[in-house]
Order: structure tokens, then C-alpha cells, then sequence
């Protein structure tokens, strides 16, 4: 694996557990548009459109971590909150 796909690895998962802290959500989080069929992380991992196991990191592209990066940084997922025994999709602000 190249240093680039390394830095952006390591810049999503830093991303991911600091959404976590902020939305205090420990689920997934989905993102609005697939990615090459990546619709979805969670746990530190990426999924497959209704895949259960997780991608390995090593086999995806720089290009498509990229786009995972950039739709993480713009907010442009969402996740579901347990209200009242009810899950609503909640969407983040935009910055």
C-alpha cells in the first residue's frame, strides 16, 4: 500500500471517530450517494451496499477513499437516533 492511500486511510478514520464524539451515535453512518458501492462505515470499517462483511482497506482504490474522505469532511451522510423507541435518519448540519 502507498503512502498516499495510507494518509487517507488514517484521515478517515480520524474523521469517522471524531463524528462519533460529536453526534454521540456508535452505529453507522450512510452516505447520501453510493461510493463504487460503498454505502456505508461503521466501526472503523467501510460495507458494501447490503454486504455484511466489512472491505479490506488494502483493496480499495485511492480515488474511492478519496471520495469517502471528501463525503465525510461535507457532512454528506447520515445516520439513524433511537427517539423514543423510534429510528429517524438524522442528517448533520452542513459547515
Amino acid at each position: 500500500m502507498d503512502s498516499f492511500k495510507n494518509i487517507l486511510i488514517f484521515k478517515i478514520l480520524s474523521k469517522y471517530r471524531s463524528m462519533r464524539e460529536t453526534y454521540a451515535h456508535q452505529g453507522f453512518f450512510y452516505f447520501e450517494s453510493n461510493i463504487s458501492k460503498i454505502d456505508r462505515i461503521g466501526n472503523g470499517f467501510l460495507y458494501n451496499h447490503e454486504e455484511i462483511p466489512p472491505l479490506d482497506w488494502r483493496k480499495l482504490k485511492g480515488k474511492e477513499l478519496y471520495k469517502v474522505y471528501r463525503e465525510l469532511s461535507n457532512r454528506n451522510f447520515y445516520f439513524y437516533r433511537n427517539i423514543n423507541g423510534k429510528f429517524y435518519k438524522t442528517r448533520p448540519k452542513k459547515t
